[in-house]
């Protein structure tokens, strides 16, 4: 009695083999569809509903769906509140966009800045998907400790004195997003000569920079920009969101 070969993919004409291949290339994108496409269906929408529903092309849909790229802050805050999921599922990130704490810093200088600051007599809670959205989605997609541990690239800072009020008032608290430049006019956590950081208004000139205080009682101050390089001023970072005082 004659044995029967063993069967294999070898025997099959190349156009089922195609066949198969597009078959099981089907089942695993359903398997494994991204939940933008999970929820786009569940909704019935097309591709181009869903683009012009965040107002951006078809284009960009597909390639969030197909795991290319992925939406930007804003829009993706948007499809997690029309969807009814977590934001780390349209980002299909398993890590928590829950509150963080950051200890809030008293009288910083520069030489503790980078120092942890350990155990804290106070914390500030923030969403970590609020420390998110100061980052743009380039720097999400590119840089995954900013993904995994937004905290780490911010601090709080308790305000005293009354230099920057009415705005910003003693006893106030802000958000800071670490960073060593800031734009001109942006508000930034600022040490001259070493001494205790405070808020200043930064504004860029030709030949140096003016630490303005939004107190006219006040007087700016002016450095030059050889001073500027020579390290005589640190931006510490960009204050990005303030917590006043109620009372």
């Amino acid at each position: 009695m004659q044995k029967r070969g063993r069967f294999t993919l070898l025997h099959m004409p190349q156009g089922h083999i195609l066949i198969l291949a597009l078959y099981f290339y089907f089942i695993l994108v359903e398997v494994f569809m991204s939940t933008i496409r999970q929820c786009r269906k569940k909704l019935g929408l097309s591709q181009k509903a869903l683009a012009e529903f965040c107002h951006v092309d078809q284009t960009s849909v597909s390639k969030w769906e197909l795991g290319k790229s992925f939406p930007d802050v804003a829009v993706a805050i948007q499809l997690s509140s029309c969807f009814g999921v977590p934001l780390d599922a349209i980002y299909e990130n398993p890590v928590s966009f829950g509150p963080v704490c950051l200890p809030v810093r008293k009288h910083l200088r520069p030489e503790n800045a980078a120092k942890d600051p350990g155990l804290a007599d106070e914390y500030l809670e923030i969403y970590a998907k609020d420390l998110h959205a100061y980052f743009s989605s380039e720097e999400l997609l590119s840089d995954k400790a900013i993904r995994e541990k937004p905290a780490e690239h911010f601090f709080a800072l308790r305000i005293t004195g009354n230099a920057m009020a009415a705005r910003f008032c003693d006893g106030d608290a802000v958000i800071v997003k670490k960073q060593s430049l800031v734009r001109s006019g942006q508000i930034a956590v600022v040490s001259v000569d070493s001494e205790e950081a405070r808020l200043y208004q930064v504004k860029w000139h030709k030949k140096g920079i003016v630490l303005q205080s939004l107190n006219p009682a006040f007087e700016p101050l002016f450095l030059t920009k050889s001073e500027f390089d020579s390290g005589s001023i640190l931006i510490l970072g960009l204050v990005v969101e303030l917590r006043g005082k109620i009372i």
